[in-house]
């Protein structure tokens, strides 16, 4: 027998993998986004509450104010608005009205040269001036001002309607 220098390697068994490895991570997604849901939820919850506590302080503010104080005091609440921002963004026309309704503007809205709304012109000048270039603010500015002119249609519209 002469001498060989082979080498036999044995072959290397593994164990079939069982699949749990896609049950732990789907696990863990799922259980990550409930986790977010119910931090988003109990945010949202909370920004809710403080919205209708906001709306109702807005109107006894606007018993004192006059519709461009009301426009003043609606950016102000914006710019403070502890709710998540897109629920600040999104409510200030509400904010606006509930100002507005804090006191009667008949005399006001009977006045108010509504004729530029139609174009969105109505308080665009005023906007222009309170904003010095900040976008955002005069987004929201033209929302309230846009607020002010549905307000005021509407008291027209009823006053038309009564009759003298």
């Amino acid at each position: 027998m002469g001498s060989s220098s082979e080498v036999t390697v044995a072959p290397v068994i593994t164990a079939p993998r069982k699949g749990r490895t896609g049950a732990v991570v789907i696990g863990l997604c799922l259980l990550g986004s409930t986790i977010i849901a119910v931090v988003v939820w109990e945010r949202f919850k909370r920004s809710e509450m403080l919205l209708l506590d906001n709306l109702q302080g807005m109107r006894d503010t606007g018993r004192e104010l006059s519709v461009p104080g009301c426009v003043d005091a609606t950016l102000d609440w914006w710019k403070n608005c502890q709710a998540m921002s897109e629920l600040c963004d999104r409510s200030v026309g509400r904010i606006m009205e509930q100002c507005l309704d804090g006191r009667d503007r008949t005399d006001f809205c009977s006045r108010a040269d509504l004729s530029s709304n139609a174009n969105s012109g109505f308080g665009f000048a005023d906007c222009v001036q309170r904003a010095q270039g900040n976008r955002k603010i005069k987004k929201h500015c033209g929302t309230a001002y846009r607020a002010v002119a549905y307000y005021c249609e509407q008291i027209n519209a009823s006053i038309a309607k009564a009759g003298p």
